[in-house]
């Protein structure tokens, strides 16, 4: 199961890129066409504050759109970013799952099971202030110090459950259907490591 999130991130690059360009199309337009100087000058100011994001992604778009695969199968997770590779093992993977956060106004889901993940996904669909990742836990500290492709994503954490380590490995995801997708490669590959979806 192979999930191309380089694809995802241009897309959404491209998507951010034509919004804010159209905006400050617009606004320069209606700049250039106002009939009085007080239209004209707040025109021009929206124009800028929209050129401020659009040459913010202008600049990212390199890294943006650099090839960034991730990928389950029978030996583990796989993940490519810019032609570099790693694999890193189920056998040193002690649990992996789907982290994240949402406001205080949305009330908490203790459940277990797939009702609990169709149930978690449905709040946070609606829902545009959360935080998605995959996080995945290694057996050993020193596994993470083994898989260099991943140190942009190394950090140390609370672990959700007694038992597992501080160090894991946790990748963003900027909409929970991106991340119901990586969720279905444990699922499926390793159904005995998969902690399913927690805050």
């Amino acid at each position: 199961m192979q999930i191309n999130l380089g694809r995802v991130r241009t897309v959404r690059a491209i998507a951010f890129t034509i919004l804010f360009l159209a905006l400050v199309a617009g606004f320069v337009w209606a700049a250039a066409t106002a009939p009085d100087t007080a239209t004209r000058v707040i025109g021009i100011v929206l124009a800028v504050l929209a050129g401020i994001p659009l040459l913010l992604v202008v600049v990212s778009l390199p890294r943006l759109t650099r090839p960034s695969v991730l990928r389950f199968d029978d030996r583990g997770i796989a993940y490519s970013y810019d032609g570099a590779s790693t694999v890193v093992p189920w056998t040193d993977i002690s649990a992996v799952g789907i982290a994240f956060e949402i406001p205080v106004d949305i009330p908490s889901i203790d459940l277990s099971g797939i009702l609990a993940d169709k149930l978690v996904y449905d709040v946070l669909k609606v829902n545009k202030s959360r935080k998605i990742s995959l996080e995945i836990f290694p057996i050993l500290p020193e596994t993470l110090d083994h898989h260099p492709v991943l140190a942009n994503y190394r950090q140390n954490l609370r672990p959700p459950k007694d038992g597992l380590g501080t160090g894991i490995w946790r990748m963003p995801f900027p909409s929970p259907r991106l991340a119901r997708r990586v969720a279905r490669g444990p699922q499926k590959y390793a159904p005995q490591l998969y902690l399913g979806w927690y805050r």
